[in-house]
């Protein structure tokens, strides 16, 4: 596993008392269909801040889905998804197209996340470490889990130690996950 040496693209210094309440939908939820099988559509809330919510959804799941065209941001981040999904490997989206927010933890697990490169996993006692928490790696496997934007914060690059898949709640689970770094370029053991 090799070092990343990326720049954080969200904020750190966003206050615990600042996390948006999900249920309040106050932006657009827009649909991208991911050309990948185990990965199926993706539904987006986009605010006039940026993505709020990612949801990597089965083909049969409802959801809300509405005015396609106009969303503000809509097509940066769809051409990013074209990219990413054509296997380029593109850099990480720039924080002005991410309305993202969370505990002090969970904004700084974030954004060690974004710093580690496309084709490359590290664990989650790494990410623990390098954020200045060692010993949290379970913490930071619960700030993985409440990434509301998978995919564009890749927590599907954080594994178990000894190289196993650890968990993902995106999708269909680990399969959404394997599928997402064998598109990358990484294949894991279990």
């Amino acid at each position: 596993m090799k070092s990343a040496v990326a720049e954080p693209y969200i904020k750190v210094d966003i206050k615990p008392e600042t996390k948006v309440d999900t249920k309040v939908d106050t932006g657009q939820w827009v649909e991208y269909a991911a050309p990948m099988a185990e990965v199926g559509t993706l539904k987006l809330l986009i605010t006039e801040n940026g993505v709020r919510e990612l949801s990597i959804c089965s083909d049969a799941e409802p959801g809300p889905v509405g005015f396609q065209h106009g969303v503000k941001g809509r097509d940066e981040v769809f051409g990013w998804l074209d990219r990413y999904f054509a296997g380029e490997q593109p850099e990480p989206l720039p924080s002005r197209l991410l309305d993202i927010s969370g505990t002090e933890f969970e904004m700084s697990v974030w954004a060690e996340l974004l710093r580690i490169p496309s084709g490359e996993v590290i664990t989650y006692g790494t990410v623990a470490e390098r954020i200045g928490k060692p010993g949290a790696a379970r913490a930071v496997g619960t700030a993985c889990g409440k990434n509301r934007l998978p995919i564009l914060v890749p927590c599907h690059r954080v594994v178990a130690s000894g190289g196993l898949s650890g968990g993902y709640s995106g999708g269909q689970g680990l399969s959404t996950k394997r599928a997402l770094l064998r598109l990358e370029g990484v294949v894991l053991g279990r």
